[in-house]
Order: C-alpha cells, then sequence, then structure tokens
C-alpha cells in the first residue's frame, strides 16, 4: 500500500531464493493484494517494486506456507536528466480482465479536450467509437443503438438519473473532482444491471490527504474545491489509519451580474464531496455525496412573442457509502448502500392550476465478495436489492391530463467467473438472475446470461474477444424526443408500463503496434423489446394510453486508433451503425395497432471524432476536436391548413375567420439533415507560482462557424409555406482559468 494507506495495483512482487536465483514474480491487483502458489521449501526473499516508488523487502521463512504482508512503498523523489520513453502498452481489455470494450478517461485527457467553457467528464465520453452525440445543445448521448436513458453513469458505484445542468448543455460533474472515467460500450460483465446500453463509472479524486484549494472560472460557472486529510501519529491508536476527503461547490453567476441591469432567469448549483477513510489490515470505507438544482424563473420577466410566465426547476441528490476489504486467502468483499433522488417540475405563474413534472427515489443496497478458487479461476458472486419510489403528473385547469406513481423493487442475483485457459484463452461466463415486483405485476423473475471469450496472441499484447448476454433494464425516461432542451421524467415498469430486455453480441480485435499506437475495432449486434414513447394522441380518460410500446434493433461498426506517448497524442474514432424503431402509428386521428418502421431519432449512421492534444511553444498545450457525421432523421410535414371560427363583425353578423394553422405531418423521421462538422481548438498553459499554480485557457468552438441544423420549422402564414433552419451553436470563443493552492 501508499503511505497514506491507499491499495496499490501493479506492484512487481519477486521472490528470489538464495544467491539471487527468481523463483516466481506476480503484480499485485485492485485491492493491493497478490498470492503465490507452488513456493520451495526454502528461505525467500520477496521483492516489492514500482515506478516511481522506493522499493521494499521482506524475508520468508522456509516453513511459512501461509504468510500475512502488510507493506508500505514510500515516493522516491529521482533526479535524472531529460528523457522520452516509448511504450508498447497493452490494451485495456487485458488490463481489466474484462470482458467489456472498455475504454479510460484520465483527468488529464478531459481537461485538455476542448469544451463549452470548462472540461466535461460526459462531453469526454462523446468521442469514444460507437457513442453517438445527435446534438451540440445536449450533453446526452446514444451507444451502439440504444436509448439515452438506457446509460448507467455510475458516481464511485451509484447511480444518477439525469446528470445534466442547464437543460443538457453541461453535465453535473465537477472536473476538479473527477479522476477518471470509465466507458465500456458493450459486453459489461453481470455484476451490473439497471440499465441495458452502456456503462460510465465516474471516479472521485479525494486529492492527495494534504490541505488542497482548486478553483476555477469559466463563462459559465465558478467553483471551487477544498481537501484536506488526517494522518495520525505512529503508535497513535485509532478507528482509522488515515482519512481524506475533498468537498467541491459551483454556482452559475451571469444572474447576479446583471441583476443591476437586467433580469436574468436562470441559475444552476452543485455540490459534491468525497470521503475515504483507511482501516487497519487494507480495508476502506468511501462515503459520496451530490446536490445540485437548477431553477428557470420567468415570472418576472414578460416576452410579447412568449407572454406565459413560467418556473421550472430540476434537482439531482445522491448520498452512498461503500466498505471494500481483504476476506479468507486472497479474497476481496464490498458492501455497499445509498440512495439517488431526481425530481423536475414546471409551473406556469398564471396559472395556479398548472403543473407538470415528476420525481423517482431509488434506493441501493448490495455486496459481492470475490474469490480465487484455483490458480487459473477466480470466482466473484454478489446480491444487490434496488428499491425505486417514482411520481409524475401533468395537471390544467383540474383535470389530470396523465400522470401515475407507484413503488418497486429489483432484487438480483450474481455469479460472475473469470478464467484461463490452455495457452492465451479466457473465459468470463456470468449468469445474473433480475427479479422485479412492481405496481399492477406480481413479482417476475428474468435470467441475464453473459459470456465473454478472450483469446490473447503472439506476446499478449494482440487480442480477439467475443462476448454476448441479456440485459435488463426496468425504468424509463419520458423526455420528449422533439424537444432537445426537455427535462426527463422517469417512471417504472408496471401496468401498461414494460420492461426493457435487450440481447446482445459483440466481437472485437485489438492490436498495439509502433511506438504508443493502439488500434481496435468491433462488430456489434443488438435486440431491444420494451422500449416506449410518448403517445401524441393520448386519451386521458384512459390511464395508459399515454404510452406506445415498440421494439428495435441496432448493429454497426466502430473503430479505434490511438496515439499515447511523447509529442502529439490523440485518437481517430470511427462509427457506422444503423438504429431502428417499430412502434404503433400515433397519427394525427389517434393511435392505431399498425407497427411502423422507422429509424430511430438518434440514427446518425457515420460518426467521426478526431482528437489531438499536442505541445506549443512556451509551455503552452494545445488540444483540438473535430467531430463529422452524416444527418439524423427528422419529420418534414407534409402540408397545413387553416383552422376557422366563428366571428362576430358588424354588431350582428357572423363569419368564418381563420384562427390558427393546423400541420398535415408526414412519415415519421423520413428525412434528414445536412452532415455535421464541428471543428473545436482550446489551448492552455500552467504557471507555477510560490502559492501555487494557475493555468489560463482558450477554449473557441465551431472554429469555422459552420450553421449546423437543429430542426427546421415551416411557416404557412404566407401565399407560399416557407420552411426555415434554427441552428446549433455559432463560433463561440470562451476563457476560464483554473488555480491550485498549495
Amino acid at each position: 500500500m501508499a503511505a497514506d494507506g491507499r491499495p496499490l495495483t501493479g506492484v512487481a512482487v519477486t521472490a528470489r531464493a538464495e544467491g539471487g536465483r527468481v523463483i516466481q514474480s506476480v503484480d499485485t491487483d485492485g485491492n493491493g493484494s497478490f498470492r503465490m502458489r507452488d513456493l520451495p521449501g526454502e528461505p525467500l526473499t520477496l521483492r516489492f517494486e514500482r515506478l516511481g516508488l522506493l522499493p521494499a523487502e521482506r524475508s520468508v521463512g522456509a516453513g511459512d506456507t501461509s504468510a500475512f504482508l502488510e507493506v508500505v512503498l514510500t515516493d522516491a523523489v529521482l533526479a535524472i536528466r531529460p528523457l522520452f520513453v516509448g511504450v508498447r502498452r497493452p490494451p485495456p481489455v487485458d488490463q481489466t480482465g474484462r470482458g467489456a470494450t472498455a475504454r479510460e478517461l484520465t483527468q488529464v485527457q478531459i481537461r485538455r479536450l476542448p469544451g463549452l467553457a470548462e472540461a466535461d467528464p460526459i462531453r469526454a465520453v462523446g468521442t469514444l467509437p460507437g457513442v453517438i452525440s445527435s446534438n451540440d445543445v445536449s450533453a446526452g448521448f446514444n451507444v451502439r443503438g440504444g436509448e439515452s436513458d438506457q446509460n448507467a453513469i455510475l458516481l464511485d458505484g451509484f447511480p444518477l438519473f439525469s446528470p445534466f445542468h442547464l437543460g443538457g448543455i453541461l453535465s453535473v460533474f465537477n472536473p476538479d473532482l473527477v479522476e477518471r472515467v470509465e466507458v465500456s460500450t458493450g459486453g459489461f460483465p453481470a455484476e451490473f444491471g439497471g440499465r441495458a446500453s452502456s456503462l460510465v463509472r465516474i471516479q472521485s479524486d479525494p486529492g492527495p490527504g494534504s490541505f488542497q484549494v482548486d478553483g476555477g472560472i469559466s463563462v459559465l460557472a465558478a467553483r471551487l474545491a477544498v481537501g484536506g486529510g488526517w494522518n495520525p501519529g505512529e503508535g497513535e491508536p485509532g478507528i482509522f489509519e488515515s482519512m481524506k476527503w475533498r468537498v467541491s461547490a459551483r454556482r452559475s453567476y451571469a444572474d447576479q451580474i446583471l441583476r443591476p441591469v437586467a433580469e436574468f432567469p436562470y441559475h444552476m448549483g452543485d455540490l459534491q464531496a468525497v470521503l475515504v477513510a483507511q482501516r487497519p489490515g487494507g480495508s476502506r470505507w468511501t462515503t459520496s455525496a451530490y446536490m445540485g438544482r437548477d431553477v428557470l424563473d420567468m415570472a418576472g420577466i414578460r416576452l410579447e412573442d412568449f407572454p406565459l410566465r413560467l418556473h421550472s426547476e430540476w434537482r439531482n441528490q445522491m448520498v452512498g457509502t461503500r466498505w471494500e476489504g481483504r476476506i479468507g486467502d486472497g479474497g476481496s468483499a464490498q458492501v455497499h448502500g445509498g440512495l439517488t433522488r431526481f425530481s423536475s417540475s414546471l409551473r406556469f405563474v398564471d396559472f395556479d392550476d398548472s403543473y407538470s413534472g415528476g420525481s423517482i427515489d431509488q434506493w441501493r443496497f448490495g455486496g459481492s465478495a470475490t474469490h480465487p478458487v484455483t490458480p487459473e479461476w477466480t470466482l466473484k458472486a454478489g446480491v444487490s436489492v434496488d428499491h425505486y419510489r417514482w411520481d409524475h403528473r401533468s395537471e390544467m385547469g383540474g383535470t389530470r391530463l396523465e400522470g401515475g406513481g407507484g413503488t418497486g423493487s429489483a432484487p438480483a442475483l450474481f455469479l460472475q467467473a473469470d478464467g484461463r485457459v490452455g495457452n492465451g484463452w479466457r473465459l468470463e461466463p456470468g449468469l445474473r438472475l433480475e427479479g422485479w415486483s412492481g405496481r399492477g405485476e406480481g413479482f417476475e423473475l428474468l435470467p441475464a446470461p453473459r459470456l465473454t471469450i478472450h483469446r490473447l496472441l503472439g506476446d499478449g499484447g494482440e487480442a480477439i474477444r467475443v462476448s454476448g448476454g441479456r440485459y435488463v433494464q426496468v425504468i424509463h425516461s419520458l423526455r420528449h424526443a422533439d424537444l432537445p432542451l426537455a427535462v426527463d421524467l422517469w417512471i417504472a415498469s408496471g401496468e401498461g408500463v414494460p420492461r426493457t430486455v435487450s440481447d446482445q453480441i459483440q466481437l472485437g480485435y485489438i492490436r498495439p503496434f509502433g511506438e504508443g499506437w493502439t488500434a481496435s475495432g468491433d462488430l456489434f449486434g443488438r435486440t431491444f423489446e420494451g422500449l416506449v414513447l410518448r403517445n401524441r394522441n393520448a386519451d386521458p380518460n384512459q390511464g395508459t394510453d399515454f404510452l406506445l410500446v415498440g421494439s428495435g434493433h441496432g448493429y454497426g461498426a466502430d473503430f479505434l486508433l490511438e496515439r499515447q506517448g511523447p509529442g502529439v497524442q490523440g485518437s481517430l474514432a470511427l462509427t457506422w451503425q444503423k438504429a431502428e424503431r417499430s412502434f404503433p402509428d400515433d397519427g394525427a386521428f389517434g393511435s392505431t395497432r399498425t407497427l411502423i418502421d422507422r429509424p430511430a431519432d438518434f440514427d446518425r449512421r457515420l460518426d467521426a471524432d478526431m482528437v489531438l492534444r499536442l505541445p506549443l511553444p512556451w509551455g503552452w498545450e494545445g488540444g483540438a476536436r473535430w467531430h463529422v457525421g452524416s444527418g439524423t432523421p427528422y419529420t418534414l410535414p407534409d402540408g397545413g391548413y387553416g383552422l376557422f371560427a366563428p366571428r362576430q363583425a358588424d354588431g350582428a353578423t357572423f363569419r368564418w375567420q381563420p384562427t390558427e394553422t393546423a400541420v398535415i405531418l408526414g412519415p415519421r423521421n423520413r428525412e434528414r439533415y445536412p452532415w455535421y462538422h464541428r471543428l473545436d481548438l482550446s489551448v492552455r498553459r500552467t504557471f507555477s507560482l510560490t502559492w501555487g499554480e494557475f493555468t489560463p485557457h482558450l477554449d473557441v468552438l465551431n472554429v469555422y462557424n459552420q450553421r449546423n441544423v437543429l430542426f427546421y420549422y415551416v411557416d404557412y402564414s404566407g401565399a407560399v409555406p416557407t420552411r426555415s433552419g434554427f441552428t446549433m451553436l455559432p463560433i463561440l470563443p470562451t476563457i476560464g482559468a483554473e488555480i491550485r493552492f498549495r
């Protein structure tokens, strides 16, 4: 372990006999543990080494068949001449030992990516292969043909429902508190459930354990993070060996700056915290919390073209704790529990009886244990229970237009094995039993088997993998597909609301080459049953008529070329996919049972994302992102006609006069927007000062001012209808600064 009590992974442990003869060599795992078998019956010396740390040695007697060692490695200060080292990095799939198509984004990579005023971990996810971001105004994303609400976004293992500010433009995660992001776009193991498309795991950064202050300011918000720690003296009694903690706060400030001259109707703020406590024996507690709120208040603003004054707000809250430790001979265990809550509301100030909104709570409890069964096989088993409580409704004039609520529980058991078979083969079979008991339903149990097969080629840097499995989801988001800034409403399965079941398969290949280069690619296919869509012609007198239930599929291929090392770094991600949906017709004259096949709203067939990180003169660092994609689908109106109503004229005569225009919609998603492309650039430099570090940065989005279309609207007021386009972000330069006090 490290001097602060943190377990160290990747420490080389070498057993040597007398004379220096090497007997066996292994690396420590994620818990800082290692295991050696079949050692000779003679005294041995164990040497522990890792780059950047001082080595340590321990002696093991000839009769010791089982020994517990606790070794602390301290930082090494090395004075060396400047040098550049190129390494042939093994692929991530072999480092993690998982069958998932897993990509890791570090804090440094996230900060160097050009962004909207400040670094955003979720925006960075959109640069990976298989991930589609359909527009500039929403940080939401779709993975390999799945819906955006099918992405599991976990903060230190606990889910967040709609982790976005500004209606989706900015994610809720403070970049100062994010240590790393791991994204699994497919094939994640049986340990994880609750979502049917992808897995995004965000790990908080508790800091070094000493007092530290980080801050930042951008055109959107100002933020501050404070961290510290506690380390008792040697021999001092205590429950914990050490503690590390960090707390961050962030708030937008446009409403405060503009208050003397104008009313700015929006503000957001959030608070995030993490505490890591190390106990004797290597176990530790991690407690995380998040609280955020967005407010759009137009009560004091009157606009000629939008006379309805509204008040809208949405909140995200999460608190959870996790214990991790070693058990038995080489095993480990963890238990966790927490609460996640999301709510949103919309009211029209001039109409007291109007309301639209909802909330959902998720209590999560569980635990798991991992133990080596043989030198080749490791077994992991666990149990979890997710309990949901949800409510949503829309009311106007004392009439409930739609709504419902209830409670439900989703218990689950999983068993996951990981073993090596023969020379270069690795198997990861798993089984997850998903249960559900919701409103209006009895208990249902659905098996979700999963299997991954690896084949390492050559020296182990090259690999082929194939994985398949079933994924189950019991909750749905009712985000309005035609409104890119709409707020989510969440519901769970029950009467008239199905569970989503997705069967998936993927075949992948990965190979490192050259100096720091890695190429990888995947073929994938997925089916989805139990998808839901808002019924545009719902009957408010029928409680279950507000949803249409359908199915879908997605298939395609993605490719990633990546370079790490000195000089220019970056990646090129290519995705080709086809995502289609089949829903009952919800035409202008009511829903029918006729199934209509159509492209999904996010069906971007070809997507390319190139990211570069490069050194610049005088200590500056540059970043660039060029994003190109084919057009996404939209529904084109076939025509419009005037609606007439009687109006009194000349005191007694009634005449029919036009009041508004009705639109006849064509087949859903028949047309496509033009191709999308955008170039973003950024520069930054860190200045080391006596009191800390100061990092100014400049980001320029859409450098050549491309007019990418967000949506079209048709004006029928003239003799000839005209179509106009509402475009996304224009060229947008933003500046900001980061500060670290030490």
